[in-house]
C-alpha cells in the first residue's frame, strides 16, 4: 500500500482505526499512504484525528505529514499537520477539528527506507 491509489479509500467512523501502511510496506521519502474517508456518526464529525507510524528500526531524520482533501485526487491533498520527532521508533500526531473528507500520510522526508505500520484513527 505505500503507493497512493484512488481506488476504494477505507471508510472510518468515530472510534475506528485504519492501517494505511502495513508491515510489508517499505516506506521511503515521498511515499504516500492509502487514503481514508472520514464518516460521521449520527451526523456528527469526529473532533480529533490521530495518526501514527511505528517503524521496525530507527526513523532517523524524517518528516511525516497528514494530508487532507475534499476530493480523493492526488494533487488536491494539502498538508494540515506534521511530526518530525520519534520515540522508540514511533511517531504520532493529532489534528483537531478535521473538516476534510479524505486523509492520507506522506513521508515528506526520510533518510533511507523503513518498514512499519501507519495508522489513522478518529
Amino acid at each position: 500500500m505505500p503507493t497512493y491509489s484512488t481506488t476504494s479509500p477505507v471508510g472510518i467512523y468515530p472510534s475506528d482505526q485504519a492501517k494505511v501502511w502495513t508491515a510489508s510496506d517499505t516506506i521511503s521519502q515521498g511515499s504516500k499512504s492509502q487514503a481514508v474517508a472520514i464518516g460521521t456518526s449520527s451526523g456528527v464529525r469526529p473532533s480529533t484525528l490521530r495518526y501514527q507510524y511505528d517503524a521496525t528500526t530507527s526513523l532517523g531524520t524524517f518528516e511525516l505529514d497528514l494530508q487532507e482533501s475534499d476530493t480523493d485526487t492526488d494533487l488536491d491533498y494539502q498538508t494540515v499537520s506534521s511530526v518530525s520527532a520519534a520515540v522508540n521508533n514511533s511517531c504520532f500526531g493529532q489534528f483537531v477539528a478535521p473538516t476534510g473528507r479524505f486523509y492520507r500520510l506522506l513521508m515528506k522526508t526520510l533518510t533511507g527506507t523503513v518498514v512499519g505500520v501507519g495508522t489513522i484513527s478518529v
